[in-house]
């Protein structure tokens, strides 16, 4: 109880205890303002909690954030219900150092929400590899097919229902015979179901290469193309652009506005960033049926095509 005493007589000599606001939103701003400087970019971070009786916030979990955050929801305690629970989640913009926080209500029951899964391959990708060589053992050899020096590329794209479509070189694509018959599982993110691409490189025999063909980045993808391409989507970005991306757009996500916001061009190899900009905010519903839903954090994610 002494405990209890003291940690009220704590936040109500707090400064920021006497800051009340009027919303939910208006809380937000001023729980930002009241970070510190020191957060580090592309910082991510989440805390729970619920209302006690006495209307003190109870956190689930033991976190820093909860130290900064503390004075300014106790002050504004009238904005939360007894019995309710709240998740409060944090994302530091590493491009513009923006800290955005979104603050809203959830359930109090445990939810065990699988944030993503990569798409899977009958009997493995190993095993799917050796179907390929086996496909492709006579084509590899032909000189021709590698005459510009330059590695062939062929795009596996499985669907949401696991239907797998095999894109790009035409000659190799029309060798596949073995690697046809194993079945697909698409990826999950934040529970569902999603269109994946995942790329293979093949290599002339006569190239350095140890291995002629290569896996390249599983990815998650829109179910529209951009240009005729795969538009590849990044959700775990870290803030840094891989060069072989040819074009590469990040956008930051508000779960309170249900908007994405401040586009920034990363690689603009073919100059059509901008029009890849506006491609995204004209089919931003389409987009947002697939990867941003309640579960979604603050947070800039990559949209991009290599």
């Amino acid at each position: 109880m002494r405990l209890y005493f003291f940690f009220l007589l704590f936040v109500l000599s707090s400064p920021v205890f006497s800051q009340k606001v009027e919303d939910i939103q208006s809380l937000t701003v001023l729980l930002a303002k009241g970070l510190p400087d020191t957060l580090q970019l592309n910082h991510h971070e989440q805390t729970q909690f619920t209302l006690s009786a006495e209307g003190v916030p109870m956190f689930k979990f033991e976190h820093a954030l909860n130290n900064y955050v503390i004075a300014s929801l106790l002050a504004n305690n009238h904005l939360f219900t007894h019995g309710k629970c709240y998740g409060l989640y944090l994302f530091v913009d590493p491009i513009t150092s923006r800290r955005m926080l979104n603050l809203s209500e959830e359930s109090c029951e445990k939810l065990f929400v699988t944030s993503f899964v990569n798409v899977t391959v009958e009997r493995g990708f190993h095993a799917f590899g050796d179907s390929l060589l086996k496909d492709w053992s006579a084509v590899i050899h032909n000189t021709d097919l590698f005459s510009n020096g330059q590695p062939k590329q062929v795009d596996i794209f499985v669907n949401k229902s696991g239907v797998a479509t095999f894109v790009g070189d035409s000659l190799l694509v029309q060798h596949l015979h073995a690697a046809l018959k194993p079945s697909w599982r698409p990826g999950i993110y934040y529970g569902a179901p999603v269109n994946n691409v995942q790329t293979l490189h093949v290599f002339s025999l006569n190239s350095l290469e140890k291995d002629f063909i290569q896996y390249g980045k599983l990815a998650f993808v829109l179910s529209e193309r951009f240009d005729d391409k795969f538009l590849k989507f990044d959700w775990n970005w870290l803030g840094e652009i891989d060069q072989n991306k040819h074009t590469a757009v990040s956008f930051l996500y508000d779960p309170a506005r249900g908007r994405i916001t401040e586009p920034v061009i990363h690689t603009d190899k073919y100059g059509n960033a901008k029009r890849m900009i506006n491609w995204i905010n004209a089919n931003y519903e389409l987009i947002a049926g697939d990867f941003f839903s309640k579960f979604s954090w603050p947070s800039r994610y990559l949209f991009y095509t290599d």
